[in-house]
């Protein structure tokens, strides 16, 4: 079962939950912050951003969902980093830190995810980009790059799966 809720200035509004097939992935929210239209959550699974509607992705944060919420292992934790246009590379950062710009105009070009903590054997991260006029990218895993550097290629979209190995 995934659950995800929707949050307005740092308040929850709604939790809802979604039925998922029994392949042991592990709930989480995707909060980002899309060009044109602000701050927006998106669960497991979902494309974070927009697709087709030349929309630049210009932060992102990763939250947990703890057992209260969710099913995250107390055990592991998410660190992303990013190429950002202007600045370049950022460094690793943990959950649920955020990581770009917020009315910067600054395009996210790429990112990457890994997973950290004691367990994090057990566990596997994968996501796919949609990039500026090459659309969808193949799966990338634990720490592999996703997207351009230095091409002034948005990154649109990001879609993220934590799950059991």
């Amino acid at each position: 079962m995934k659950r995800f809720a929707k949050f307005v200035s740092g308040a929850v509004l709604a939790i809802a939950s979604v039925s998922a097939s029994a392949d042991s992935t592990v709930d989480f929210l995707v909060n980002a912050h899309v060009e044109g239209y602000g701050q927006m959550t998106f669960a497991p699974d979902e494309w974070a951003g927009t697709r087709h509607e030349s929309k630049r992705l210009e932060s992102l944060a990763i939250t947990p969902l703890h057992p209260n919420m969710g099913n995250w292992p107390s055990c592991l934790n998410v660190q992303y980093m990013a190429h950002i246009a202007g600045i370049g590379d950022t460094g690793w950062i943990n959950a649920p830190s955020t990581i770009g710009s917020q009315g910067q105009s600054r395009r996210i070009e790429g990112m990457a995810f890994k997973l950290s903590g004691t367990c994090k054997e057990q566990y596997t991260i994968e996501y796919k980009c949609h990039i500026q006029d090459w659309g969808d990218q193949p799966t990338a895993n634990d720490g592999e790059f996703c997207g351009t550097r230095g091409q002034s290629r948005r990154l649109e979209a990001v879609m993220i799966t934590i799950r059991q190995r």
